[in-house]
């Protein structure tokens, strides 16, 4: 029994109906097959319709009209070229090529068969399966895959769920049905992103056709979509660059060509670069949410990546060690690598912020200069063309896409030191930074010895003092 017979029992057996699903495994035969095996013949096959046979020439030749048939120069066969073919049918083995068959013309020149006519989720059903093992004889080799498989991590949108994923997961238990693969999950772990979106536009025409009107003498009015580029913001109006006209501002939804609601990516990147839009995009909100594309956040990230370039240039050299810096070098490295193991990269990011943050307020000193290191490495996964430029103009030894993940220090995750909240009936009114686990005692005295606190006291009686261990101090007066 043939693979195509197989499938068929699985789906009876399963109660789907094989051709609402429109997909034939014709494709493992079609994708390996040698195209010498059809040289000295035209071959004949109707696009998703395999299978088709005819009885005499004429019905050959209106088959041949409207199927898939080309020269062995590629350029396509039309009708006209096969008026009166000399008709002979051979059936070619199942296994090889289902139910197809040949027609000899009065031509020497040589055909070949089109197999490029199934539906794309054909392919897109197993091609993981083929990624992960590619002999030249059949579609996969059942060890070689089974090594691979499952795929660790699948991402896609939410429309995956009742498309590709569904017919990938389908395909993967037929195989599985059939004896050609142990696998029966194809993917290990499932991530749905958002999408990114955009308002849109809109404008209405008044148009008349053929100088005609509707009955009651009113023109004919027609909507139109209008892209980003079309048109320009003027205070809280939208207008159309071409007309002067105000234009309506619609809901904000996914990027569509139909809505025109698209930015081109090319425009983009030739203005601000695409490390800076790989880093709005990172940095805006989670990636199982939407996107809103703002022209305003991608100015933002640009001016972000100018932070990040300048930050090299400031290597000094300088020596003497900054604790409180080194401790945030070794407590962000391990945060954002969790982060991108989480794929939280908006708030890795976050935490690259904070890190900029700390370095550009710190004083020269060795633990600055390794900050700065160890800040394009842990960016390189966002915007790689800038970290490699910074790389190479820091010394670094081939590519920072080669280069090992920055070494934590377990101990500096920890910290030491806390900062404690000096309260006056309940108003802040100075900080203390403290070793951590200090005894109540010892912070009621730093904290009634602050020249802050002991102004706002201004010599009145203390009722009571309120101690929160390694959090705040409150005296009430």
């Amino acid at each position: 029994m043939n693979i195509l017979s197989h499938l068929k029992r699985f789906w009876r057996f399963h109660g789907l109906i094989a051709g609402a699903i429109s997909i034939s495994f014709l494709t493992l035969g079609c994708a390996v097959q040698d195209p010498a095996f059809f040289e000295g013949t035209w071959v004949v096959t109707q696009a998703y319709q395999p299978g088709i046979s005819a009885q005499s020439a004429t019905e050959a030749k209106e088959v041949l009209g409207s199927s898939l048939v080309y020269h062995s120069d590629g350029a396509q066969l039309n009708q006209q070229a096969c008026e009166s073919p000399t008709y002979a049918e051979e059936k070619i083995d199942s296994d090889q090529i289902a139910a197809s068959f040949k027609i000899a013309l009065n031509t020497a020149d040589i055909a070949r068969r089109e197999t490029d006519t199934l539906d794309t989720f054909a392919d897109s059903s197993w091609y993981f399966i083929r990624f992960a093992s590619q002999p030249d004889a059949k579609p996969f080799d059942k060890e070689t895959a089974e090594k691979w498989l499952p795929v660790n991590q699948y991402i896609g949108g939410v429309e995956h769920a009742i498309l590709h994923l569904l017919y990938a997961r389908f395909w993967t238990r037929a195989l599985s049905h059939i004896g050609m693969l142990d696998v029966k999950e194809p993917f290990a772990s499932l991530f749905t992103q958002g999408m990114v979106t955009h308002e849109t536009y809109s404008i209405t025409d008044e148009i008349t056709v053929d100088g005609e009107s509707l009955p009651n003498g009113e023109p004919v009015k027609v909507s139109r979509w209008l892209s980003p580029e079309e048109v320009k913001r003027n205070g809280d109006k939208v207008i159309d660059i071409a007309s002067g006209r105000e234009v309506e501002v619609g809901r904000t939804i996914k990027m569509s060509k139909s809505k025109k609601n698209v930015v081109d990516p090319d425009d983009i990147v030739d203005q601000y670069g695409a490390d800076a839009v790989r880093w709005f995009m990172l940095s805006d909100s989670p990636p199982e949410r939407d996107l809103e594309w703002s022209e305003a956040g991608i100015e933002g990230c640009w001016r972000f990546t100018q932070r990040l370039w300048r930050l090299v240039s400031q290597i000094s050299g300088a020596d003497g060690e900054d604790k409180a810096l080194a401790r945030k070098i070794h407590q962000t490295t391990a945060g954002v690598g969790e982060d991108i193991e989480a794929l939280s990269f908006n708030k890795a990011i976050a935490k690259i912020y904070d890190l900029t943050n700390a370095i550009e307020k710190a004083k020269p000193s060795a633990s600055r200069d390794e900050a700065i290191r160890t800040i394009i490495r842990l960016s390189s996964p966002m915007v790689p063309h800038l970290a490699e430029e910074a790389w190479a103009q820091l010394g670094g030894e081939g590519l920072i896409a080669d280069a090992p993940w920055p070494a934590v220090d377990e101990s500096l995750l920890v910290d030491d030191e806390v900062t404690i909240a000096v309260q006056v009936r309940g108003k802040l009114r100075d900080t203390l930074t403290v070793a951590k686990g200090l005894p109540k005692d010892q912070l009621e005295k730093l904290a009634l010895a602050s020249e802050k606190v002991q102004r706002n006291i201004d010599g009145a009686d203390i009722r009571k003092v309120i101690v929160v261990p390694d959090r705040l101090v409150n005296i009430v007066i």
